[in-house]
Parts: structure tokens; sequence; C-alpha cells
């Protein structure tokens, strides 16, 4: 019990950081109400702020606290073609699952204010937010829940606690959080198997980061708005196709792609081990 209230704290002590490397850049500058280009150029500096805070601390707090936690291949950055496969394969599912549920492209006529409020937040989806988080659940918290039990344990504990904290992205219906909190899980299995079986952190901040990158790029909705060129508008909207309110991430075909990839890997790993013996 004692063991289990330590790894608690310790957990809630690294979330708790996270939160607190945000808060600086979640601070409202006075003027954006009155100067348009100040909330765009927020966005922006945020996730540049964001990015130093968590690197600075980060390093401390490893060095300090969890020096004997092992973080794989985080000490050479190294992009291997397989992690861009990997991150392929799952946008081709992923859209694969848009077209089969049916929709069409709009292309709206762009509020250019919204649009680059948009596009400066576009660093923090595409390249911030991978690297935090990975390093964060696959990295630290994965590596803890390892340490002290097994790596399956930390696979699923760490994967679940990343669908929760998703939670706090927004107000949600309970079938949509219950749909978030699930999909979560699940991709984040897929980040610790890509993780674990290619032995770099990397690998799985590559994917994270197509992943969001190009899932901002051309997003998926059931409605299209004036704040970005393109959208694929969904015909369906049925809850458990369209995601609910947290939005595509969440539906069926979605989270389908995210085990059809952990199966390959499961099933690559085991054909490896195999070989071994």
């Amino acid at each position: 019990m004692k063991r289990i209230f330590k790894i608690a704290l310790q957990i809630l002590a690294i979330l708790l950081f996270v939160i607190l490397c945000q808060l600086p850049g979640g601070i409202w500058m006075d003027s954006w109400e009155i100067n348009k280009i100040a909330l765009p150029l927020h966005y922006l500096v945020a996730s540049i702020v964001y990015f130093l805070l968590f690197f600075l601390g980060f390093k401390y707090i490893r060095n300090r606290f969890f020096k004997d936690i092992e973080i794989y291949g985080l000490n050479e950055v190294k992009i291997h073609r397989s992690y861009l496969l990997y991150g392929i394969s799952e946008l081709i599912l992923f859209y694969a699952g848009a077209m089969i549920i049916g929709g069409h492209f709009i292309f709206p006529e762009m509020d250019n204010y919204l649009f680059a409020q948009n596009a400066a937040s576009f660093l923090g989806t595409f390249l911030v937010a991978p690297i935090i988080e990975e390093l964060v659940f696959r990295g630290l918290i994965q590596g803890i829940i390892s340490k002290n039990y097994n790596r399956y344990a930390g696979v699923i504990v760490s994967s679940l606690i990343f669908g929760a904290v998703h939670l706090m992205n927004g107000s949600l219906s309970l079938i949509s959080a219950f749909q978030l909190i699930i999909s979560g899980a699940l991709v984040g299995i897929m980040f610790s198997c890509i993780y674990l079986s290619t032995g770099s952190i990397w690998a799985s901040i590559t994917v994270h980061a197509l992943y969001n990158g190009i899932g901002t790029l051309v997003p998926v909705d059931i409605t299209s708005t004036n704040d970005w060129p393109v959208v694929f508008v969904l015909n369906s909207r049925n809850q458990l196709l369209t995601g609910g309110d947290y939005g595509f991430d969440c539906a069926l075909t979605t989270v389908i792609g995210f085990i059809l990839i952990t199966v390959f890997i499961l099933h690559r790993e085991y054909k490896k081990k195999k070989s071994r013996l």
C-alpha cells in the first residue's frame, strides 16, 4: 500500500509540474481584446514558453528524483524511417475511416484573424505537445510503474492516465467522456508499443507529432468553420462514428485504427521473440 501511495504521489507531482509549466502561457495578455495581432502571437509565444519551462524543469526533476528511470533513446535524437511508416499507417487508417463513414471536403471562406490564431497554435499541437506528452507518459510515468511492477502494468496504467488527463481539454457529456478515456487509453497503448518495440522515445514522439500535425492540417469534423481552409465534413451524426464532443479522434473507426497498429506491433514482436528461441 505504501508503494502505491508513493507512486501516486510521484505521478501527481509530475502532472502538477506540467500544469505549472502551462500556466505562464495561459495568462491572457491584457491587450489582445483591442489588438488583434496580440492573440495569435500569444498562442505562438505560449507554446515556446511552455516548452522552455518544461525542458529546464524536466532536466532538473529527472536528474534529481528519477535518475534510475531509463527513457530509451532519449539522448540520441534519431528519426528512423520505421517511425515515419508507423505514423503514415495510422494516418491512412484515420482518413480511411472517415471515407468509409462518408463525407465531403469543404473549403470555407476564412476569417483571416481566426485562421492566424489557429495557425499560431500549430507549433504547440505539432511539436510541443507530442514531445512533452511522450516524455511524461511514455518516459517517466510508464517507467515509474514498470520499475515498481512490470512492463504490462506500466503500459496499461500510464495509458489510462493519458486518456483521463485529456478530459481537462473541455466540457464533455458523460458518453463523450467515456469515449475519450477509451480512445485516449488505446492510442496511449499504441504509442507505448511503438516506443518499446523500437527502443526509442523518438519513435512515439514522431508518430504522435504526425498524427497531431496532419490531423490538424486536414481536420475531420461534423461541421465546417471559417477558421481553417479545409475540413472533411462527415455525413453521419452518429456519436459512435463521429467521436462525440471531443471529435473524430474518439470515433469507432479511429479506435479500430489504434488497435490494428497495436496488434501488428505485438504480432511482430511475438515473431521476433519466437525466432530467437
